[in-house]
């Protein structure tokens, strides 16, 4: 299947070892160990990181699924809580959730690396210690090009900043991450 290029930014709130991190990064992590504190039925969403509604409006051939019919608690989609009978394709689907992995086709790449060439680590806010929880991720393998990026400071260099951002000197309180991309168009043949 193939994906329009995706650029995906933002502060995730989790370290390069998290789950969620490692989710992006390679394409699957082991859910076994999430599964005591969330159910994914209860959202539905599956093992591949898709709503059930989405899944099964492209099982049906509808080119663009019906976001007013998702049934997602709390959705701004959805006007009223979804009923026992709302429910019903979860179970009837219960292969699509709670296996040991969880994972998604969409094939990102990080813009940056995390750990420099001489292992020191790149650093984008203060948390009890320098660390990286702001990312930008794009479509490996697309007509989407990184052409440059801002470099980010290691770690050590952020020690110069002072022991907490936001600062008298530094407003923010994660440092800026920003990327160049290109979009190649993409050769027809007659």
């Amino acid at each position: 299947m193939r994906h329009l290029p995706i650029i995906l930014t933002g502060d995730f709130n989790s370290t390069p070892d998290s789950a969620v991190v490692r989710l992006l990064d390679i394409g699957q992590v082991n859910a076994a160990p999430f599964r005591d504190i969330s159910d994914w039925r209860n959202v539905g969403i599956t093992d591949y990181c898709q709503h059930l509604s989405v899944y099964l409006s492209r099982l049906r051939g509808e080119p663009i699924p019906n976001y007013s019919a998702m049934k997602i608690r709390n959705s701004d989609y959805c006007s009223e809580e979804p009923s026992l009978d709302d429910w019903m394709d979860i179970h009837q689907y219960s292969e699509l959730f709670n296996s040991t992995l969880v994972g998604y086709c969409l094939q990102l790449q990080s813009a940056y690396d995390r750990v420099k060439s001489d292992g020191r680590r790149e650093a984008t806010t203060f948390q009890d210690y320098w660390v990286t929880v702001d990312y930008i991720y794009f479509s490996r393998n697309t007509n989407l090009h990184l052409i440059e990026r801002l470099r980010l400071p290691t770690a050590e260099e952020c020690e110069s900043l002072g022991l907490h951002l936001p600062n008298a000197v530094y407003g923010s309180d994660h440092l800026s991450l920003g990327a160049h991309f290109e979009i190649k168009p993409i050769k027809c043949s007659l």
